[in-house]
């Protein structure tokens, strides 16, 4: 069975309403953080499962983190990350050195709202580690 879904026809088919812009471009910034991970292809407004987006659809708890873990590993941002985390001193980063690296990477975007989202994102798939008590990230 082809995994196909036109997430737009299915919301208005299911819950007969209108899609605001609002619902409109966080569907697209899932979807294309879905498509960085290589868990889904976006051809033509339709949004297809990968090989790797249906075995994470599909698993238990600790496979979907395992499967999360690798993905992640595969970005660039983060590859840096765990880079800069092996170069540090104690093999901890403070967040600022973090923040500072993000406005170098994209200096369009919010470094402390990239942050908070990079570091949710890999809290999940156990790639790395950050205390806010102590504003450090870690391999912990």
């Amino acid at each position: 069975m082809k995994q196909t879904c036109s997430v737009i026809k299915i919301v208005l088919k299911n819950y007969h309403t209108k899609i605001d812009s609002i619902l409109q471009q966080q569907i697209i910034f899932n979807a294309k953080g879905a498509e960085l991970l290589d868990l889904v292809d976006t051809p033509k407004q339709k949004i297809l499962l990968t090989e790797v987006g249906k075995r994470f659809v599909e698993s238990d708890t600790a496979t979907r983190k395992h499967l999360w873990k690798e993905q992640l590993s595969k970005l660039t941002i983060y590859k840096h990350i765990i880079e800069m985390i092996r170069n540090a001193p104690k093999g901890r980063l403070e967040r600022y050195q973090v923040e500072k690296e993000l406005v170098l990477y994209l200096p369009q975007e919010d470094p402390f709202r990239l942050f908070n989202i990079l570091t949710s994102c890999a809290r999940y798939g156990e790639l790395f580690a950050y205390s806010e008590d102590t504003g450090y990230i870690t391999f912990e």
